[in-house]
């Protein structure tokens, strides 16, 4: 066998650099719109958690009587970042959700979903990439929407 002529090799070394370059500038973009997630899922927890209350402990928030409290705990709070979790009282789906909100960066990444029937969740470190953060902030996403379009609110204890 002859050796590809050096055009074509040529070719195929400028075909696989711009593999490489398309590759690079996606993973920007999709980082770009990961954080745009994580800032709309922030300004959802500000709107029905309501965590831009910087004496809160721990609150429950509350929807129609037929529906399951919410019980909304602090697990961390430190200047810049809170740590909260969230968890239906009685009567609700067995979810315990937890999210971490960054409040100088004013986005909030999703942490742990655990279904208490299954007893196993997915804790962040164990999902990795940018798949694995897609996959737990749309997820935490349409949680909080669900929580918004069933009329919760939050009410101090």
């Amino acid at each position: 066998m002859s050796p590809a002529p050096p055009s074509a090799a040529g070719s195929c070394r400028r075909s696989s650099v711009n593999l490489v370059v398309l590759s690079r500038l996606w993973e920007r973009s999709a980082f770009a719109r990961l954080i745009e997630l994580y800032e709309e899922n922030y300004r959802l927890c500000v709107e029905i958690l309501g965590v831009d209350d910087q004496d809160a402990n721990d609150w429950y928030l509350i929807a129609d009587p037929k529906l399951p409290t919410l019980a909304v705990t602090f697990l961390n709070q430190a200047p810049y970042t809170r740590t909260l979790e969230m968890q239906f009282v009685r009567g609700g789906p067995e979810l315990v959700v937890s999210c971490r909100l960054y409040m100088d960066l004013k986005v909030c990444d999703a942490l742990f979903f655990m279904d208490r029937k299954q007893g196993g969740g997915i804790p962040e470190e164990k999902v990795r990439g940018l798949q694995g953060q897609w996959a737990h902030s749309l997820r935490f996403q349409k949680w909080l929407y669900y929580l918004k379009d069933q009329g919760y609110a939050r009410k101090l204890p």
